[in-house]
């Protein structure tokens, strides 16, 4: 029994000696990261370079993952103010006149 004993406590001795803390990779920002796009509801896809316009539907509850909300993809675009104005659209759609938009309301006469 002596011997089992001592073979455990090197062991164990041996794991906590080679444990190293991680330490982080980038040093921490007091300020937010830069937005990809000047529009709210507008990011830009890090690989393809596209635009892609989002909202968060905040009436949706997911309960699996206890989650307020749920974000509703609106398609990707060439062009910045093309997924700004979509954005518009679905905002004005989900939220009525209420809302903040990216550009001035523009009606058309019928």
């Amino acid at each position: 029994m002596g011997k089992t004993s001592t073979t455990n406590n090197i062991n164990n001795n041996k794991n906590s000696s080679t444990k190293v803390k991680r330490t982080r990779k980038s040093v921490p920002r007091d300020s937010p990261p830069q937005r990809s796009s000047i529009y709210r509801g507008v990011t830009r896809h890090r690989w393809t370079g596209r635009y892609e316009a989002h909202l968060w539907d905040k009436n949706c509850w997911n309960e699996s993952q206890n989650k307020k909300g749920r974000q509703v993809y609106l398609g990707a675009y060439d062009d910045e103010e093309a997924a700004a104005h979509a954005y518009d659209l679905a905002a004005l759609k989900y939220w009525g006149h209420e809302t903040i938009l990216n550009f001035p309301v523009q009606f058309s006469p019928t």
